[in-house]
């Protein structure tokens, strides 16, 4: 049996926990107090606005007119005697708006219910810096005011590939060093400082664009996590503007953030977002923080004369930060793609690391970080979202050694590049998994002491009276780097002879050496049709799962939320993916609907040692669809028990044969 840890694959069948009773659900989305907001000393001031948007159209606007949509938007306020809208178009290959030649790049003012085009630059890659900076420059000087906002409206991939991608021009974007260039280069002709600078965008709200941006910014508004195709409201917070023009900019911020939450909500993706308003006067000092805690887990110098008493504790804060990187929340995962951006909340990494470390200087980032965010939200599915998101190399080991090279580029202290890079080294060169012992798993007695770790979930099964045990003895020289241990089931295809899979259960507990299983002869259906699971996220409340299917032909994940404690789930709706070769990511969700297509698509390991995906049979979604627990249908299949450690390095036991008949 090979490994899969290369695309981690993580599906899910025993711990789902889920309900055959009704979708319910939660209207509960996480706001930061506004305390910090109201307590905030505003910097600036005036009565008047130019706000500025950097539209680059690409796939969002030509397969599904996103652009269009918000223009509209925007003519829902239009620009007033205080407040100038002014908009730069490009990079689609069609617009859905007649107004915007796809061939052109066209800059309009915005008003009530019409835009005029003042400017046609004919044919510009929005891809590039110079393009940036000379509408920055543009703007500020032909609308003056007493505040400028800039808006980057397109794809966004994290600190790695960055922002924007002009569907004319190859997908060219504009990374975090073009960014700088841009900004840097604006600024030395206008030396004007934006008000805010946003991002309706996926995946922006990272520490390192914050510190690329901060020179030239008092706030930033952006998302850790990918944004619905929706986007920003802009009549939400253009109209007010309109009205209120002396409004801060922290209020305006406030007001960006809760109209997309309203959007959000109307639109039935709520629990998936993510927006942050960020002071970025903290930046600074937040950086010097984060440096100051990875220099104390992992010092740049170790002394040659170290003891081994000293030695074992940098080790033990290693284990403990790795620990930590395995359980936090990271953002832009694409499981129908097998991509991961490894961009990880920073706050919920340095507190689960702290709390086993509980070193002073892990406070002092926490502290900083709760300063510098003045306001975000963030759903079910990402409520342990702090506002900023920092790159940790971790899940995808194929795109390392890419991706620090890029990184290696960026504006960000040496230290921090230092650290990441001699982790990452760690894991490229540990190929060593924690393996199981050379003998068969054990099928325990039924009388054998039992106690379910997941009560509800017994009580949700059907066959539940049918449940066997089964247990694996773990090889104890590597126990210490042991991460998780699932279990995983395959059938076996006679016509191919594949092994495909069905799905890699977490309900495996370890005591002592031995890895432990309650195994229901059981798997999930969608609408009574059988699909896999991947784990997305999981923490002690929630679990979230994707489910690669088409829909209506699209390649998608679907994205499900359950509760651990009662087993009741909802569905979020089907989500684009990470583009395997240009890195953007897909910010699309859609609900589904009674009538859609749904085809389920299955994994599959080649004999090469690739992966291939094949599609099952499509069915067309009831009104009532829900998911379900059902028995396995006939055929053959293999249990294994999987270790996975901090490296990604997986092992799997000797199979257990199963025959449904």
């Amino acid at each position: 049996m090979s490994k899969i840890s290369k695309i981690l694959i993580i599906l899910v069948i025993g711990f789902l926990s889920i309900s055959t009773s009704s979708c319910k659900k939660s209207k509960k989305v996480k706001h930061k107090s506004t305390t910090s907001l109201n307590s905030h000393k505003v910097r600036t001031s005036g009565n008047s606005f130019t706000v500025m948007i950097y539209m680059v159209g690409s796939d969002l606007e030509s397969d599904g007119g996103a652009a269009s949509s918000d223009l509209d938007e925007m003519m829902t306020a239009g620009s007033t005697d205080q407040v100038n809208i002014i908009v730069q178009t490009g990079g689609a290959t069609q617009w859905e708006n007649e107004n915007v030649d796809p061939d052109s790049v066209q800059r309009w003012k915005i008003y009530r219910d019409e835009m005029e085009e003042v400017q046609n630059l004919g044919t510009v890659n929005m891809g590039q810096s110079a393009s940036l900076k000379d509408f920055i420059i543009w703007g500020t000087k032909n609308y003056p005011a007493d505040r400028f906002v800039l808006i980057l409206w397109n794809h966004g991939s994290g600190s790695i590939d960055g922002f924007g991608a002009d569907e004319l021009h190859d997908n060219d974007t504009i990374t975090l060093p073009e960014l700088e260039k841009a900004f840097s280069s604006a600024f030395e002709s206008t030396a004007k400082k934006f008000e805010i600078i946003g991002f309706d965008t996926c995946l922006m709200a990272t520490l390192e664009t914050a510190h690329v941006i901060a020179p030239y910014a008092e706030y930033l508004v952006a998302s850790e996590e990918l944004e619905p195709g929706h986007g920003w409201d802009y009549g939400e917070f253009l109209r007010p503007l309109g009205e209120e023009p002396s409004m801060t900019g922290p209020e305006l911020g406030k007001y960006i953030i809760d109209g997309f939450v309203k959007q959000a909500t109307e639109q039935g993706n709520r629990d998936s977002i993510t927006l942050s308003l960020i002071d970025l006067e903290k930046i600074p000092q937040l950086v010097s923080s984060l440096t100051q805690f990875v220099d104390t887990v992992w010092p740049d110098e170790i002394p040659k004369n170290i003891s081994d008493e000293e030695a074992d504790k940098i080790d033990d804060q290693i284990y403990a930060v790795a620990n930590a990187r395995s359980r936090a929340q990271d953002y832009g995962n694409s499981y129908e793609e097998q991509t991961f951006t490894d961009m990880v909340d920073l706050g919920d990494l340095v507190n689960k690391s702290n709390a086993e470390l509980k070193l002073p200087q892990g406070d002092k980032v926490i502290e900083i970080l709760e300063s510098a965010v003045l306001y975000n939200v963030a759903g079910r599915a990402t409520k342990n979202a702090t506002g900023l998101t920092v790159y940790f190399p971790f899940k995808d080991k194929d795109a390392f050694e890419r991706n620090l090279k890029i990184y290696e580029t960026l504006n960000f202290p040496d230290s921090y590049k230092s650290f990441i890079y001699e982790y990452a080294q760690i894991m490229l060169e540990d190929n060593d998994p924690v393996d199981f012992e050379d003998e068969e798993p054990d099928e325990l007695d039924e009388n054998s002491e039992f106690v379910s770790q997941h009560e509800a979930e017994r009580e949700k099964r059907s066959s539940s009276e049918k449940a066997k045990i089964y247990q694996a003895e773990i090889e104890d020289d590597k126990m210490d780097d042991l991460d998780k241990v699932y279990s995983v089931l395959m059938r076996f295809d006679e016509k191919t002879g594949r092994e495909i899979y069905i799905g890699i259960d977490n309900d495996v507990w370890v005591e002592g050496k031995t890895a432990k299983l309650e195994w229901f002869a059981e798997t999930i259906t969608l609408d009574g049709h059988y699909v896999s699971f991947f784990v997305e996220f999981e923490d002690e409340e929630i679990t979230q799962y994707a489910i690669p299917i088409k829909l209506n032909g699209r390649e998608m994940d679907l994205s499900v939320i359950v509760e651990n404690e009662t087993g009741d789930y909802e569905i979020l709706g089907a989500k684009g993916s990470v583009d395997a070769e240009t890195h953007i990511a897909d910010r699309r969700m859609y609900a589904l609907k009674e009538g859609d297509k749904i085809t389920p698509r299955y994994y599959y390991e080649e004999k090469n040692g690739n992966w291939g995906i094949f599609d099952g049979e499509t069915f067309v979604l009831s009104k009532d669809y829900q998911i379900d627990y059902v028995p396995l249908k006939s055929g053959k299949y293999n249990l294994y028990f999987q270790t996975i450690d901090y490296a990604q390095n997986d092992s799997y036991s000797k199979p257990i044969s199963i025959k449904v008949p």
